[in-house]
């Protein structure tokens, strides 16, 4: 079957012409709000936005969610397989972890074998001359922040830390005010 992309929604599911959306089989790319979500898309989208792809179905018709589960390929390449090579998905959904066998399983496990998943970087606080509080380390960490401010509750304010921090989940602190995924821009 071939059809034409006409939305990424992220590094593994895509909207096509007719409205149908399609899951990747066999792969899994980061998330909305974690590391590399928008580099995952949008390598997804150089591949095959636009384009008339070929999906294949092997196994399942659909997920839970009514999506199609298919293989997607475009001009010969099997999208899913590039994302894994570039580090940018890993091999899952598949005979390992309580899913179904897939044709192209062993090739994408051996490239996800291969290939490293890319890391996020860790983003330290400006080094200041002056001797003010520096972000906690440890524990007491919020997941929603880098670098690390305290764990929510208490609730803390941009006057309460002397560094700008990046919003890679929920903003619970509201510290994001004009919403551009970076809080407290005028800190450090």
């Amino acid at each position: 079957m071939t059809a034409v992309v006409t939305r990424v929604i992220d590094g593994d599911t895509l909207e096509l012409a007719d409205g149908e959306r399609v899951r990747l089989l066999g792969i899994d790319s980061p998330e909305r709000g974690e590391c590399h979500f928008d580099t995952a898309s949008a390598r997804m989208s150089e591949l095959v936005l636009g384009q008339s792809v070929t999906l294949t179905r092997a196994g399942e018709d659909r997920d839970r969610y009514d999506r199609l589960l298919r293989y997607v390929d475009v001009d010969g390449t099997d999208a899913g397989l590039t994302l894994i090579q570039e580090g940018l998905a890993i091999s899952r959904y598949d005979s390992r972890d309580g899913y179904g066998y897939h044709p192209r399983q062993p090739d994408y496990v051996d490239a996800d074998a291969l290939t490293p998943l890319r890391t996020c970087p860790v983003e330290a606080p400006p080094v200041s001359s002056e001797a003010a509080p520096q972000a906690p380390v440890g524990e007491n960490c919020d997941p929603n922040y880098m670098p690390c401010v305290p764990v929510y509750p208490p609730d803390i304010n941009c006057s309460d830390i002397t560094f700008p921090v990046r919003v890679i989940g929920s903003d619970v602190h509201r510290l994001d005010a004009d919403g551009d995924g970076v809080g407290c821009e005028g800190n450090g």
